[in-house]
């Protein structure tokens, strides 16, 4: 379900915010993540290069970050804002 916010009459745009993290990330970190960051069920880890993670909370993409800095991990984060009228 999409929450709509209203401000003056005009519907503000929805947003998404995009992590891309360069670089291996380990099981335990993968898991940390996903379960405590993220708050998503359990999934698979597979070892890859690159990962993405979206999330339409900016304080979650805030922690996101904050928790890959702190791990010295490098990544690229996108903000997406879309007007559905």
């Amino acid at each position: 379900m999409t929450t709509m916010h209203i401000r003056n009459g005009m519907p503000l745009p929805e947003t998404e915010e995009c992590i891309e993290v360069h670089g291996g990330l380990s099981e335990p970190e993968f898991r940390y993540i996903i379960e405590d960051i993220l708050s998503q069920p359990r999934q698979r880890w597979k070892n890859s290069d690159s990962y993405v993670f979206t999330t339409r909370n900016q304080a979650t993409a805030d922690a996101l970050c904050a928790y890959l800095r702190n791990c010295a991990v490098a990544y690229d984060r996108e903000t997406t804002r879309r007007w559905s009228p």
